[in-house]
């Protein structure tokens, strides 16, 4: 399943049916015309030992503050180390 946002963010939704549980990634990324791109953030939604688990991975290649901003508005928190 693809979508847009109302800015413009292509979102991609994806359901792995893997063994031993089944995954959710969502994938967004960037258009052409946006400042941040080329950007893609990736939230994987999967079974660990303690329960559901997610996972971020976000990458952005284009102009620092929007990708800042990109960052900031799909709640991306930068790792402090």
């Amino acid at each position: 399943m693809v979508r847009m946002d109302e800015a413009g963010l292509r979102i991609y939704n994806l359901d792995e049916r893997s063994i031993p549980m089944p995954r959710t990634r969502i994938w967004m990324g960037t258009s052409a015309k946006d400042k941040a791109h080329p950007a893609i953030a990736c939230y994987d939604y999967h079974y660990g030992t303690d329960g559901l688990e997610i996972t971020t991975d976000f990458r952005c290649d284009g102009e620092a503050a929007a990708c800042a901003a990109l960052a900031e508005r799909l709640k991306i928190k930068k790792d402090p180390g």
